[in-house]
């Protein structure tokens, strides 16, 4: 049983909520994938239970890869997983929003990460890292009517625009 020294090694991580927190060099980790859990939540729905169940699958297996969870600053004292593979971000950045454009391509890229998972198409633009996406609902794209969603016009808009970029972008 157990991992092999140097998988154990790898998984030498921090769990920490302080002003530092380690980077995936400084954790002593080889491989670094980062998950944009934001949507993650105690009463969230959709994407955030999507992102939940991921996250309780990956709690169970022996990662040969250190995990880097960036999830919003006020979901954390509701954060269940405690893994010493894991390292949890704490961020305030809102999906959809000006900020997140800003803020969390500064982010990921402070952690040297290998791969990020993004678990929708609001990918913010300027991170240049490697990513994996995950778009949930392609309905957009066949039926792009104001009708599929509950947005006001103009945001429904502008989701539609940020989802063509992605999808261009991505794939």
């Amino acid at each position: 049983g157990g991992a092999p020294g140097w998988r154990r090694e790898m998984w030498r991580c921090v769990f920490v909520f302080g002003s530092h927190t380690p980077t995936i060099a400084e954790s002593g980790l080889d491989i670094g994938v980062g998950m944009d859990a934001r949507f993650w939540g105690p009463r969230e729905s959709g994407i955030g239970r999507n992102v939940d169940r991921l996250l309780a699958h990956l709690h169970t297996l022996e990662l040969p890869f250190g995990l880097v969870v960036f999830i919003r600053r006020d979901a954390v004292p509701h954060w269940p997983y405690q893994h010493p593979g894991w390292k949890v971000v704490p961020v305030n950045a809102r999906w959809y929003s000006l900020r997140e454009q800003i803020e969390m391509p500064w982010r990921f890229a402070k952690e040297h990460l290998d791969l990020l998972h993004v678990p929708h198409f609001n990918v913010p633009i300027f991170y240049r890292g490697r990513l994996v996406v995950t778009i949930h609902y392609l309905i957009l794209e066949e039926f792009p009517t104001e009708r599929a969603s509950n947005l006001a016009p103009i945001i429904f808009r502008f989701q539609l625009l940020a989802s063509k970029f992605t999808l261009r972008h991505s794939v």
